[in-house]
């Protein structure tokens, strides 16, 4: 089969705020390197868009990009493009592909599930394709693989300040860098691993250095989220990078944010984040309640993260906490005692959203390891992590849905004027 157009497709999230809070890099990434390895790619971005405004050109393989709770617009997708064209090829991949491979192929209109990174993969594919065939993806070496390609999409529309306006006053605009892909930790709720196997590859400083100069000089962007699983993972890189960015920082005003852990923290190193423009980092606290963080692996407990948190804040940084509601093992009382560490604790912004036991973590594939039920057979649009302001769709999947969105609401309530919906303009 000769291959003339590859067309990859980024799909709506309509549950959320606004599907234009963060552009879709997988993809991104994934047209850039095809590109720079000379093959002809394209991008049909479905983002904000409802289904009769969805234009996709016609190509000869198309690549859909989906999380769990777009699976059924990934559906959608490959169901019109075979009515269209019956033998187009076909290919998801992302992070629900690649944790149920078999039945994202057995649901849907697919030919191809790939598991992992497909950069390699859709560089090399094969002359005769099968259908109904799940293909291993290969890490891609992070430093030859180009900037994402924003130039394929209109990237202005997601270079508006959205959600992360909490981080600080004045900026306008906002871009969005990863520098490096991967977690090493085994938190029991977390599916990046079906991607990344808990392996971390990180970029070049110079490489980092080179896109935040290119964002705020092509793009004229006043903030940048470094979206790393876990920004901080290895200190003396972190120490780096500061020190490269730190002329950038003074040169055009920019602001930064990035997410990080409280089991990694150090205050000198905050201290030089704060100066070379770092204004927010965000936790993911997850709960206040020991027994609750022990089951779900998190390594931390409820001292460390208010540790944390105050450290933080001595060093100049806001902090924004996520919290999750309705883990493995919660009761009344570690819903009580996530209610109290939120209104003792100094939080600038609060997240509180209802678990989800994502396809691909430890309590979705193994939830008699936790003496957790739920339900299965609840449609997969409803494993939202995040969603609108009192989106409670991910209760469903709960066989105790009422218990969780009465926590939930104890929760919000204990946020207060600092849950993050609230200090949004």
């Amino acid at each position: 089969m000769k291959i003339m157009l590859i067309m990859l497709i980024i799909l709506p999230s309509p549950w959320l705020i606004s599907d234009t809070d963060l552009p879709n890099n997988g993809v991104l990434y994934l047209a850039s390197y095809l590109r720079a390895k000379g093959k002809d790619v394209a991008i049909a971005d479905l983002t904000a868009l409802p289904e009769e405004y969805w234009k996709i050109p016609e190509a000869d393989v198309y690549g859909i990009s989906t999380t769990t709770p777009q699976f059924h617009l990934a559906k959608r997708v490959a169901e019109i493009l075979r009515q269209r064209q019956p033998n187009a090829y076909i290919i998801m991949g992302g992070p629900h592909p690649s944790a149920l491979p078999q039945r994202t192929l057995d649901e849907s209109e697919a030919d191809c599930a790939v598991i992992g990174e497909g950069e390699i993969f859709l560089d090399n594919l094969p002359e005769r394709m099968d259908r109904k065939m799940i293909v291993k993806g290969q890490f891609v070496n992070v430093d030859e693989s180009p900037m994402p390609a924003r130039d394929m999409i209109d990237i202005f529309q997601y270079h508006k300040i959205g959600t992360n306006q909490v981080v600080g006053a004045n900026a306008q605009t906002e871009g969005y860098i990863l520098t490096g892909r991967g977690c090493p930790y085994s938190c029991t709720y977390c599916a990046q691993a079906v991607i990344s196997e808990k392996k971390t590859r990180y970029r070049q400083i110079d490489s980092v250095k080179a896109e935040v100069e290119y964002l705020v000089k092509r793009y004229a962007v006043q903030r940048i989220y470094f979206y790393d699983d876990t920004f901080i993972l290895d200190k003396k890189r972190v120490w780096r990078f500061c020190e490269a960015i730190k002329p950038l920082h003074r040169a055009y005003g920019f602001d930064w944010h990035c997410l990080s852990r409280s089991n990694i923290c150090e205050y000198e190193l905050y201290k030089e984040m704060y100066e070379s423009g770092c204004r927010q980092i965000t936790y993911g606290v997850e709960s206040g309640s020991d027994e609750i963080l022990k089951l779900a692996k998190k390594g931390t407990t409820s001292d460390k993260n208010k540790s944390a948190i105050a450290m933080a804040h001595k060093s100049g940084l806001r902090v924004r906490a996520q919290m999750m509601v309705g883990l493995p093992g919660e009761t009344d009382a570690t819903v009580e005692a996530t209610a109290e560490f939120m209104r003792t604790s100094d939080a600038d912004s609060w997240g509180v959203h209802i678990f989800v036991p994502l396809p691909g973590s430890e309590i979705y594939h193994h939830p008699e390891r936790f003496g957790f039920e739920f339900n299965m057979d609840a449609p997969f649009q409803h494993f939202r992590t995040i969603g609108r302001p009192n989106e409670r769709s991910a209760a469903h999947i709960h066989k105790n849905s009422e218990q969780i969105i009465k926590w939930h609401a104890l929760l919000q309530a204990a946020a207060g004027e600092r849950n993050v919906h609230k200090l949004m303009k």
